[in-house]
């Protein structure tokens, strides 16, 4: 959550420039001391912990190992953010931890299939905690914080009716997608990092300033903003807390129920959730979890269909309904509850005044009684 992504600027122009850096910078020492790897058997143990974790990812694994490994490493900065986790922070730290735990399986599956690090499902941790609805100052919102023109960017929409940023699933790949781009740009998953916190454009002028391509020897030149000085450091000492949270003292209680298995079902424009709840039998507050990037909970009414995340076993019924834009001559109707006015449903659905009392025949007036059931779109 920072204010120097507003700095971000088009990737394709940036990896010209960045073309003519490398060809002339050679690599550079670290100027601090080579950091400390951690033990070969903590490391073996954690990615068999990692692999069992990902057993049943629910995404494809496609591209497996397309990147090269993120080495986790130890030294003086990502110590002292180990310690501040474990001791100033750690009643905060531990909701994060506990608050992701419904999000791995899903966000480390998406990453597999990306081949980018599993390790990476910790940078969403330092991000947001996992706070769905997480915004910041600068407006970057869900749990990547994102900012409204670099999603665009990366096919997310954002509208009065829809802010896909706040989707775990499609926030997710957007995300992903990003970081790819800054890893091929930058040759380093900590430049990566460091350019997701502070913007393309400034991690190349300070690659071009200080003649390195290595982050630690950045880190000791301050040739970065603080903030993105201490962001590499904090997400590997995250990782680490992370990997075997028992060993720094946090008790994660029992696991956490997944994100459940789900799909996206094309739905017509302007149907509210409540509808979709109703035909599918399911709750509508779960339906909502599944859907926050829907902010007035109805599919956007501007004339296109929308995939809608429904649990798997919701599917087959929802695709017989008549939400569904392969029912041709289908109508969708809305039961008046107390308190509904012409104009909340007309609002609610997203459809002119006048179209629904036409589509109704009602008086001018419009008068309308509870349990009333109004034609709400017709494609006849």
């Amino acid at each position: 959550m920072n204010t120097s992504r507003q700095l971000r600027g088009p990737t394709l122009p940036l990896k010209l420039l960045v073309l003519s850096f490398l060809a002339g910078c050679a690599a550079s020492p670290p100027v601090f001391a080579p950091p400390v790897l951690l033990q070969e058997q903590e490391v073996v143990q954690a990615d068999n912990e990692l692999e069992r974790a990902l057993r049943d990812a629910p995404l494809p694994v496609t591209r497996m190992d397309s990147h090269p490994h993120m080495l986790i490493e130890m030294n003086e900065s990502v110590k002292r953010w180990i310690q501040f986790f474990t001791h100033q922070d750690k009643n905060r730290f531990e909701r994060f931890l506990r608050r992701g735990q419904p999000f791995k399986r899903l966000v480390q599956g998406i990453l597999r299939e990306k081949g980018i690090p599993p390790e990476m499902y910790y940078l969403a941790m330092i991000e947001s905690g996992y706070t769905i609805n997480a915004t910041s100052h600068a407006s970057a919102v869900g749990i990547w914080q994102l900012l409204a023109g670099t999603s665009s960017r990366y096919g997310l929409r954002t509208s009065r009716y829809v802010d896909e940023r706040l989707d775990p699933i499609r926030a997710t790949v957007a995300a992903c997608d990003y970081l790819l781009d800054l890893y091929n740009t930058f040759g380093s998953w900590h430049l990566a990092m460091a350019g997701y916190n502070a913007g393309e454009i400034r991690i190349l002028r300070a690659l071009m300033k200080s003649k390195t391509r290595d982050f630690w020897t950045l880190a000791e030149k301050r040739a970065l903003p603080p903030e993105t000085l201490d962001y590499v450091p904090k997400f590997l000492a995250a990782v680490i807390i992370g990997k075997n949270p028992k060993k720094y003292g946090f008790d994660l209680g029992a696991p956490a129920e997944p994100f459940p298995w789900v799909e996206g079902v094309r739905v017509r424009p302007s149907v509210s959730l409540d509808n979709l709840a109703r035909v599918t039998g399911m709750d509508a507050e779960t339906l909502q979890l599944l859907n926050p990037h829907l902010i007035r909970k109805m599919t956007p009414p501007d004339g296109r269909v929308y995939k809608v995340w429904v649990p798997k076993t919701a599917v087959s019924i929802l695709s017989k309904a008549s939400f569904n834009p392969s029912k041709e001559k289908a109508a969708q109707i809305y039961k008046v509850r107390k308190g509904d006015t012409l104009n909340s449903i007309s609002s609610r659905f997203g459809i002119p005044l006048a179209r629904l009392k036409t589509l109704n025949k009602l008086h001018r007036n419009g008068q309308i009684f509870t349990g009333q059931v109004l034609m709400i779109a017709s494609n006849n």
